[in-house]
C-alpha cells in the first residue's frame, strides 16, 4: 500500500531479463511507501505471444 506522498516508479528490464529481475524491490519500495511496477516485455519469459522487435508503438502499448 502506498501513503498519500508515495509515487509510482515503473522499471524496465534490460536485454533477456524480464520484470522479475526487480522483486527484491517491491518489499523495499513498499516499505517506502512508494508502488514499484516492473513489467516484463512482450515477446519475453511467460508473455512470448509477440514479438519482442515489434517497434516501439507495441512496447508503449504493452507498458501501457
Amino acid at each position: 500500500m502506498t501513503s498519500a506522498s508515495g509515487k509510482t516508479f515503473l522499471v524496465c528490464h534490460g536485454a533477456w531479463g524480464a520484470g522479475y529481475g526487480w522483486r527484491k524491490m517491491h518489499p523495499l519500495m513498499a516499505a517506502a511507501g512508494h508502488r514499484l511496477v516492473t513489467p516484463t516485455y512482450t515477446g519475453l519469459g511467460p508473455t512470448s505471444t509477440v514479438s519482442p522487435f515489434a517497434g516501439s508503438r507495441g512496447l508503449r502499448n504493452a507498458l501501457i
